[in-house]
């Protein structure tokens, strides 16, 4: 299942104050370092999103991996992105990686540098190549974060091994949005 909101307006400042302060400690200190006022609101509902949809009682604070990935004690089966104004949150009963980006501008460069020869080729022969290096990008950060890895591998050649993982390509109003979880 996956949870999408890009309306953040919906929230007023009372209830931004309000959710605030339900926080976390850690939590807070990760909304304080963001610098956009979308991004900040994003790091607080996305702590309660996952409260509810996993039914944790209290407050308890996210646990994080040595390379980031998110998680609660014993329930590791979600994850979270957000750009531009999207949040995108992921649940499974199996390991989760999501990923949302807004669509880029096709850059030569950076096809280059993501993308292997043969998904290369796929791209250029595409009408909108924009669109195919964002879904490219999305499936493969979703698949290095389902692993629980950092954005620093061989992103040409990660999609090699990933015969063991579905991967759920979606694309929301200017996004595009891709989950990866683990085959049983």
């Amino acid at each position: 299942m996956i949870v999408l909101l890009d309306n953040f307006s919906i929230v007023n400042n009372n209830q931004y104050n309000l959710l605030y302060s339900l926080l976390p400690i850690k939590q807070k200190k990760k909304v304080d370092m963001c610098f956009d006022n979308n991004e900040k609101l994003s790091k607080i509902l996305e702590y309660f999103i996952v409260k509810k949809y996993l039914y944790f009682d209290g407050i308890k604070d996210f646990s994080y991996t040595i390379n980031g990935k998110p998680y609660l004690e014993n329930c590791k089966n979600f994850n979270i992105s957000y750009d531009e104004g999207c949040l995108a949150i992921a649940f499974s009963t199996k390991e989760v990686g999501v990923d949302v980006q807004k669509n880029i501008e096709y850059d030569e460069n950076l096809a280059r540098f993501i993308a292997s020869e043969e998904e290369l080729k796929i791209i250029k022969n595409e009408k909108d190549k924009a669109t195919a290096l964002t879904k490219l990008w999305v499936k493969k950060e979703s698949y290095i974060k389902c692993l629980g890895k950092k954005i620093n591998t061989d992103l040409k050649n990660i999609l090699k091994e990933s015969q063991n993982f579905d991967f759920e390509e979606k694309t929301y109003k200017n996004y595009q949005i891709c989950v990866c979880t683990k085959k049983a």
